[in-house]
């Protein structure tokens, strides 16, 4: 849900604010209703302009339930039907969201201030541009380190939602570097979502990578494509793809201990203020330093536009069952001409 025009006539203080493919959300005063397809089908064919909202607790004895009251002008111009619903009542989605500051979180950020959300967010420095700009955004800021997991879950109490997005990602760093990653992306990983399992998180989010399930393999043949079931081989290309590899098994071992968790697991995510090798390599070029690049001709990507990444994790969040998990990909692209 965003801060775009309402949908649909306003005849009261109730709102249609999203029309979505499961169903209708309607606005009254600060909270949120879902008027689900499933529950209420002839809703799902009706047209935007001919749905009009009644009061939430309507007078008059227009309904003596003083349940919400929708009234809906069919395709048939002559046919009105009322319902009186118990439609799910709830407050803006409360989340709490780590890595707020980096290239995915910055995106996650902005689809869920859009949406609404209201976004708890942990960060290290209370008084660094990228908190100020957090501000800037609506977000409440929690003092702390994904390292220090003293404090975390009381920092969760009353969320809804718990989206983990914290983790460090680079290639070619010293050894200290590569431990610093290893203890973020691995023992990080395990204190926040030891956290949200003693706060009693009623759903969490984890943002894994599909380098934690490991590479299709070389081949002149061709090889089975993976996916979201698969588990990795052991033999890792690079120091991150080992840490994000090992904290996946970390989180699925919090799942084990009761954790309701959805996974998510972005392929090579691009686009606007991307500081990883896919961006260095484009802004290099464009500033003429450097040729373009070409990979082999064999190499297949299937890189995730990261506003479209934000979106699909805020989906998950919203609707995706417990257990379940997913790989976020666009569609393959062979890398065999210079970028």
């Amino acid at each position: 849900m965003g801060n775009s025009k309402p949908i649909g006539k306003n005849i009261s203080g109730v709102e249609v604010t999203n029309i979505s493919t499961h169903g209708i959300w309607l606005l009254s005063g600060d909270k949120e209703l879902f008027l689900a397809y499933d529950h209420f089908p002839r809703f799902k064919d009706v047209s935007i302009g001919k749905i009009i909202c009644a009061s939430a607790l309507t007078r008059g004895g227009a309904d003596k339930t003083g349940h919400f009251c929708l009234i809906v002008i069919c395709p048939e111009p002559e046919e009105i039907e009322r319902f009186s619903t118990n439609l799910f009542w709830r407050r803006f989605m409360q989340v709490f969201l780590t890595g707020a500051t980096g290239f995915i979180g910055q995106a996650l950020v902005r689809i869920m201030r859009q949406r609404n959300w209201q976004v708890r967010t942990l960060v290290r420095d209370l008084d660094s541009p990228a908190s100020h700009w957090l501000k800037a955004q609506g977000c409440q800021l929690v003092h702390g380190d994904v390292l220090q997991p003293k404090g975390l879950s009381q920092a969760m109490a009353g969320i809804d939602v718990l989206l983990h997005n914290a983790g460090i990602y680079e290639l070619g760093v010293t050894r200290a570097a590569e431990l610093r990653m290893q203890q973020v992306n691995v023992q990080g990983t395990s204190h926040v979502l030891g956290a949200a399992l003693e706060a009693g998180v009623p759903r969490t989010v984890y943002v894994s990578t599909v380098w934690a399930l490991g590479g299709s393999k070389l081949s002149e043949k061709p090889v089975s494509m993976l996916d979201e079931n698969a588990r990795h081989s052991g033999v890792y290309l690079s120091s991150y793809e080992r840490s994000k590899a090992e904290a996946h098994l970390v989180a699925l071992d919090w799942r084990k201990k009761g954790l309701p968790m959805v996974i998510g697991m972005p392929n090579g995510v691009v686009g606007i203020n991307d500081h990883a090798t896919f961006g260095y390599f484009l802004r290099l070029y464009l500033l003429h330093k450097m040729p373009p690049v070409a990979w082999g001709r064999n190499v297949v990507y299937s890189l995730v536009e990261v506003n479209a990444l934000a979106q699909g994790l805020c989906l998950a969040a919203e609707k995706a069952p417990v257990g379940e998990d997913y790989v976020f990909c666009g569609p393959p692209h062979n890398f065999g001409r210079p970028v």
